[in-house]
């Protein structure tokens, strides 16, 4: 069974199972029937400013947030609870040796072009000069009809290259094997990888860049594992980038002494089931 037919049948069982309604498509009649607790208000408020329509239904088009299989939903049901009690939980959840200053849903770090900068899922803040920036992954990988990011022509247009400028001469060899195609990625989305680390690098000049992802026991997270440790080896160290699953942040987040019981129970019965 695919990656994404397994995500969905164990999401769609979880939500009949607690007397929820989705439609065949996966869809809750309304955002607060797929979240563990009310968003706290700084994550409402950034959702609702986000350029992601997590929160805001369109002609057409559904809030994403609704969606049983929604990343936005998963990154909140996991994280936001610890805003309200203690955000240093989250620090150590991803092995950063740092009590984050600030911790932010959707943000955006412009990449110094015109146009809506990528948005970011987290952003841990550690100071004027860190942070760590990261993109989380549910099912987007493995969607056959996701549409891919790409690079606009203007991200090239630069002589010394956008990249390059930062110090970070390997993610601009690869931004222009991309550009050229002589790499390709199945999986996983490099370009916006490469935008992310393009953005936190003009903000934070020691700024790492993590991606968090969701394994599931399916041939398609294998090749996606291999790609992810392709790009690592890909890019400048100087980024510090790290691949964590969301299996590997839950144990840690569980075994914290504050973790209230209702939620631990309520992300492994829905996420993570036996």
């Amino acid at each position: 069974m695919s990656a994404i037919d397994l995500v969905m049948i164990r999401q769609m069982d979880w939500a009949k199972r607690n007397g929820l309604t989705p439609d065949r498509n996966g869809y809750l009649t309304a955002v607060r029937e797929n979240l563990f607790a009310p968003l706290n208000a700084e994550t409402e408020a950034e959702f609702g400013a986000g350029a992601g329509n997590e929160l805001s239904d369109r002609p057409g088009e559904p809030v994403k947030m609704r969606a049983v299989h929604s990343s936005s939903a998963l990154v909140c049901n996991v994280f936001d609870h610890w805003r309200r009690s203690d955000s240093g939980v989250i620090s150590r959840a991803f092995g950063i040796p740092h009590v984050p200053a600030s911790i932010h849903f959707e943000a955006q770090l412009p990449t110094g072009l015109r146009g809506t900068p990528p948005t970011l899922d987290l952003l841990v803040i550690g100071s004027d000069n860190l942070a760590w920036a990261i993109e989380s992954k549910f099912t987007e990988p493995f969607q056959a009809n996701k549409k891919r990011t790409t690079f606009a022509q203007s991200y090239f247009e630069n002589e010394t290259g956008l990249w390059a400028k930062l110090g970070l001469l390997r993610c601009q060899a690869l931004a222009n094997q991309l550009r050229d195609g002589r790499v390709n990625f199945r999986h996983l989305d490099v370009p916006q990888l490469l935008k992310h680390s393009l953005g936190l690098r003009r903000k934070y000049p020691q700024g790492r860049l993590l991606l968090l992802w969701y394994d599931v026991d399916a041939p398609e997270t294998k090749v996606f594992a291999d790609e992810i440790q392709a790009f690592a080896q890909s890019i400048d160290e100087e980024i510090g980038f790290r691949a964590i699953t969301y299996q590997q942040v839950f144990a840690r987040l569980a075994t914290e002494p504050s973790a209230a019981p209702a939620y631990v129970e309520y992300i492994r019965n829905r996420y993570f089931p036996v």
